[in-house]
């Protein structure tokens, strides 16, 4: 979502195998679909920071997560 092409996904098909493929696009579908998307397209470049409308709502939010990740 945040504008990428292409996804590294070599080190969970090595440890979950060839077949994680599937599930992967599966929930990926579905979350998709869940969340009005039509398209990979439509996705890619959604939450890159230039194109969110206020900025400062994603800033606060990955504070936000930042402080709860921390343990």
């Amino acid at each position: 979502m945040s504008g990428a092409q292409v996804t590294q996904m070599m080190s969970s098909l090595l440890k979950l195998g060839i077949d994680h493929i599937k599930t992967v696009l599966t929930k990926l579908i579905y979350w998709g679909e869940e969340n009005e998307y039509e398209s990979l397209d439509q996705m890619r470049g959604s939450m890159c920071y230039k194109n969110i409308s206020d900025p400062s709502k994603f800033e606060r939010a990955n504070y936000m997560n930042v402080l709860n990740s921390y343990k």
